[in-house]
């Protein structure tokens, strides 16, 4: 189960800003949210399928990007599908909890 973490952490963002200036970084801001977006429909196509191997890949990838933007609570729900997918099956109630960061994330990002 997920611990209270927030859902955007800004100070990943700005060092990225820091780094490559502020005109690549919300380039590459879209590009997260283009990739969360995306991720939404995979992820639980995945699920559905009972592709455990695919959702372990694809929650492991969302996982790093989301913390890399700051995303915490998506890199959080986005772990322990990644660990029940390894196990062999994934709960709804994680499935729901990563529906609700990916949407939170999107709203906090937009």
């Amino acid at each position: 189960m997920m611990t209270d973490v927030p859902t955007f952490d800004p100070d990943p963002f700005e060092r990225i800003k820091a780094d490559v200036g502020e005109e690549t970084a919300r380039v590459l801001m879209a590009s997260f949210r283009a990739e969360v977006e995306d991720a939404l429909e995979a992820l639980f196509a995945h699920h559905d399928g009972g592709n455990w191997a695919l959702l372990d890949v694809e929650s492991h990838a969302l996982k790093s990007t989301a913390r890399t933007f700051g995303a915490l609570a998506l890199g959080e729900a986005a772990e322990q599908v990644e660990k029940e997918a390894e196990s062999g099956a994934v709960s709804e109630e994680a499935m729901a909890a990563l529906r609700e960061a990916i949407i939170a994330t999107l709203e906090a990002t937009g």
